[in-house]
């Protein structure tokens, strides 16, 4: 448990001191889809991954412009065995709502089914429970996620001893891009 905390203690700090884009960007709460294409804001989504053994932790940013498709990947790895940092980033383009393609990946019910309902700081959350591998780690996730959004709010993933191996923890917000900084292509 110790190294957990650490590796995230590690992570937040990490997420708090580096956003992923070099432009200045303002975050909101989270909208509905149809008013927020209006606004001509982007969708933002965080995703901490830290290793219970507390070797690693991952930081993933990826953001998408609902009016032109254009999606921005960032990830930045941290390797605490050898102090190790590196990072990348890509653009794509994809035709749907970020979020919406987030929350559709938990409807799938040959993959996840409901085990029950829980309360996490306050929210409401689906508690599901996913496949993972049939003949190694992980044996299967568990996600909650947000009843009112359909977003998760962390996924775990269990070894065959029924212990955490990776959580993943997840951050939604929607964002203005002032200056056309996060999607201008670099050399």
């Amino acid at each position: 448990m110790k190294k957990l905390t650490f590796a995230l203690f590690v992570a937040l700090a990490v997420t708090l001191g580096w956003s992923g884009a070099s432009a200045p960007i303002f975050a909101e709460t989270v909208a509905p889809t149809q008013v927020v294409q209006k606004q001509g804001t982007i969708e933002h989504m965080k995703t901490v991954r830290v290793d219970v053994d507390g070797n690693s932790v991952t930081i993933f940013d990826t953001w998408f412009n609902l009016t032109t498709g254009q999606e921005r990947y960032d990830d930045f790895y941290y390797y605490s065995t050898t102090k190790e940092m590196n990072g990348r980033t890509s653009m794509s383009t994809a035709y749907s709502s970020l979020f919406e393609r987030t929350a559709k990946q938990y409807e799938n019910k040959s993959v996840w089914k409901s085990i029950g309902t829980v309360e996490v700081n306050g929210i409401q959350v689906e508690l599901l429970k996913g496949n993972g591998e049939p003949k190694g780690d992980p044996v299967y996730y568990l996600a909650y996620i947000d009843r009112s959004t359909g977003l998760p709010l962390k996924e775990e993933a269990y070894n065959s001893s029924n212990e955490v191996m990776t959580a993943y923890f997840y951050f939604f917000d929607h964002v203005h891009d002032l200056t056309g900084e996060i999607f201008k292509q670099t050399k």
